[in-house]
């Protein structure tokens, strides 16, 4: 096993820990590296995924750290970051600063291009997150999410796209080009999934409500 590689040992608020395991016996996960993620400051991790050629994504938000890589700088750079991380996650391949915080990323299974969601928007990066290869502002929809951050999103292997921002769920096109949007009723709205092979798109979430007040039992209960 790889021993645990401090990429950061900084005293931060949130303590971020990138571990990977073994599949070998799925009842009793080995550990096989492990890596600490953190700067002074508050640190998020939104997402994780793995990408085709089996490099680790991560994207959330770390003000201050770039561990030891050039950062690259996209729509103004910031606190938010997509770190790519080799197979082990002993080593950071690319570090890429954008907006204020990355609310959710999901890296496309059939050519590792990743998208991500924030205040910035939606965006499409290239494999290597050096590139954006389209974005789009989102516009506010209300309401939103208790279980997340209320920016989730989605990517088929075809290269669909649907971002989740509030109540309202907006399909893009491979090409970034606006598809259609869906505005959801209900009282929160936490995360979508996209089949690019069906066309389907996926939502969950829930409704908070009352009983009847003639009901007998629990008048106005929550339910």
């Amino acid at each position: 096993m790889d021993k645990p590689v401090p990429l950061n040992l900084a005293a931060a608020v949130h303590l971020i820990v990138l571990a990977t395991v073994s599949l070998a016996q799925c009842a009793d996960l080995q550990l096989r590296s492990a890596a600490y993620l953190g700067s002074p400051q508050a640190d998020e991790a939104c997402a994780i995924d793995i990408a085709p050629d089996k490099s680790i994504v991560f994207a959330g938000r770390i003000p201050d750290s770039n561990f030891g890589v050039a950062p690259t700088e996209l729509l103004g750079g910031g606190s938010g970051v997509v770190i790519r991380f080799n197979a082990a996650g002993t080593q950071v391949l690319s570090v890429t600063r954008i907006g204020q915080s990355v609310d959710d990323m999901e890296v496309n299974r059939s050519n590792g291009q990743i998208a991500a969601i924030g205040e910035f928007g939606a965006v499409l990066l290239s494999s290597d997150a050096n590139e954006i290869l389209w974005h789009s502002k989102l516009e506010p929809a209300g309401g939103g999410a208790v279980a997340s951050n209320g920016g989730r999103i989605a990517i088929g292997n075809k290269g669909s796209v649907a971002a989740l921002h509030g109540k309202r769920v907006t399909i893009f096109r491979s090409n970034g080009s606006l598809n259609s949007f869906i505005l959801h009723q209900n009282s929160y709205v936490e995360d979508v999934a996209l089949d690019d092979d069906t066309g389907r798109v996926f939502v969950v979430g829930f409704d908070n409500d009352r009983l009847s007040a003639l009901n007998k039992g629990y008048p106005n209960g929550p339910v």
